[in-house]
């Protein structure tokens, strides 16, 4: 914790910030008034370089990079995205190819081109779905480094912030009365199909006439 505040307390010195203390009943406490707005807009512009990504926020970059690319990915290409070495990347890719196998997304690696993943749309969109609904809160201003980070590197067209506002306006005009769950889930896969139709990736197969309220928001969203 001592280590971890001592690297937050020069983060917060170099935005000309008071420090972080323990007091005598081993709270924390700013010491002094700080601007919460701020700091908060500098970390929203944290790169890969600054923020030192987890092994899982490693693994689920690198497959976000390989589903979102339409052609092969170097281990270079992948090391310089993270900022981490190529013997790293090169781990974590073989773990994944394990975990994915199962999963229904096949990443091969092909010498002299690069890593891919090959996997069907249904695959695309549920495993952009999980890496957004594990790392993304849809308060996009209060979430962490390696959200603003993932947000970024995903390069849709169509903000979550738009998103999450048609999806609330929906929920009041059609009555839907979503759970916060329910809210989340809904909202992120909309987020994530709408722009994977924008880049011209479609769902195959015949889809039933009678739709739920639910289903009926999403497509006039």
């Amino acid at each position: 914790l001592r280590n971890d505040l001592h690297s937050i307390n020069d983060y917060l010195r170099s935005l000309e910030m008071p420090a972080v203390q323990i007091c005598s009943d081993g709270t924390l406490e700013f010491d002094g008034e700080i601007d919460e707005q701020l700091i908060l807009k500098q970390l929203s512009n944290i790169d890969s370089y600054t923020y030192r990504m987890q092994k899982n926020e490693r693994e689920d970059m690198i497959l976000l990079l390989l589903i979102t690319r339409r052609d092969y990915v170097t281990t270079e290409e992948l090391a310089e995205a993270l900022y981490v070495s190529r013997s790293s990347v090169i781990k974590d890719v073989n773990r994944l190819k394990d975990s994915c196998t199962e999963r229904g997304l096949r990443i091969q690696s092909v010498l002299g081109k690069g890593i891919t993943a090959e996997a069907e749309e249904t695959v695309c969109r549920r495993e952009l779905f999980r890496i957004v609904t594990d790392n993304v809160t849809l308060e996009t201003q209060r979430g962490g480094s390696f959200q603003h980070i993932l947000l970024r590197e995903l390069e849709f067209e169509i903000p979550l912030k738009r998103v999450e506002k048609l999806v609330r306006q929906n929920e009041k005009k059609r009555h839907l009365h979503l759970t916060d769950e329910g809210y989340i889930c809904f909202t992120c896969y909309l987020f994530v199909a709408a722009n994977r139709i924008k880049k011209g990736y479609v769902l195959d197969g015949t889809y039933p006439e009678e739709k739920t309220p639910e289903e009926n928001a999403a497509v006039e969203i």
